[in-house]
């Protein structure tokens, strides 16, 4: 994982991985007409079309990282469960989570908590 990073989303085919180092990212499709540029843009992606371009949030909150669907068109998913939309839930290490048709398996390390 890179440095900065704290989590990253892994294509299952290993066509792709997105490296997250913000407390409050966009997962999306691109639309700079539309002013929506998403930190991770799955605009280049095979299935993209199945993407929204707000489509989901994922949300560091001290020891847990949090994922909400933004009322994407087809659904995001966490280990095959649709999440609702507006509400939050926790992510873990190894969830595979599915964004329209396009599935990444989550990684993330914790902070540290020695000083």
């Amino acid at each position: 994982m890179k440095a900065r990073a704290y989590a990253a989303l892994e294509g299952v085919s290993g066509e792709a991985v997105f490296y997250i180092d913000e407390d409050n990212v966009l997962v999306g499709r691109a639309s700079p007409a539309d002013g929506i540029v998403p930190e991770v843009d799955l605009g280049d992606l095979p299935l993209a079309g199945s993407i929204s371009r707000r489509h989901a949030r994922l949300v560091r909150g001290g020891e847990e990282i949090l994922l909400e669907d933004l009322g994407s068109a087809n659904g995001t998913f966490v280990n095959g469960e649709r999440l609702l939309q507006g509400v939050q839930k926790p992510v873990f290490e190894n969830d595979e989570i599915r964004f329209g048709a396009e599935r990444f398996i989550f990684h993330w390390r914790r902070r540290s908590t020695r000083k």
